[in-house]
């Protein structure tokens, strides 16, 4: 510890310093799987775990023939579907989720929003959650949710 102080003269810089090279230590000993989208010409995974986390993009309420319903509830209820799929396919459901991100392009369906979202989770057992007002989503969607879960996710 005297030689680390002396390098670093501050208890401040020191901190500074370990702030910055811990998370690359960390990723060092890390281990990370991708899941491609099942759209070939995208630019992104459907979903990437790094250790015991799993990070999903952000989905829409496309179904599984690509067809975008017109309602806000018909669109909701696909997305809800579209994330339990996601999650079923790394090993994890509803229940390892800690944190949701949802944009809807009209606030004004938060409530419809919240009686779908709801349902697929226990009660009690809700992840933290933002809700961004946005102007546009992709492919003219009303409704994009984002979820990250703590699972250890088989491979």
């Amino acid at each position: 510890m005297k030689g680390l102080r002396y390098v670093y003269k501050s208890k401040r810089s020191f901190c500074i310093a370990w702030a910055f090279f811990l998370p690359v230590l960390a990723h060092a000993e890390s281990s990370t799987h991708f899941y491609s989208a099942e759209e070939k010409d995208v630019p992104f995974s459907s979903a990437v775990q790094v250790d015991t986390i799993l990070y999903l993009s952000g989905v829409i309420g496309i179904d599984k023939n690509g067809h975008l319903p017109d309602g806000f509830g018909d669109q909701t209820r696909n997305v809800m579907n579209n994330i339990a799929e996601l999650l079923r396919k790394s090993g994890a459901d509803f229940s390892d989720v800690f944190r949701c991100s949802v944009a809807v392009t009209d606030v004004k369906n938060i409530p419809e929003f919240n009686r779908i979202y709801l349902s697929h989770f226990s009660q009690g057992h809700y992840p933290v959650r933002m809700v961004y007002g946005v102007s546009a989503l992709a492919l003219g969607a009303s409704v994009e949710v984002q979820c990250d879960a703590h699972h250890n996710v088989k491979k």
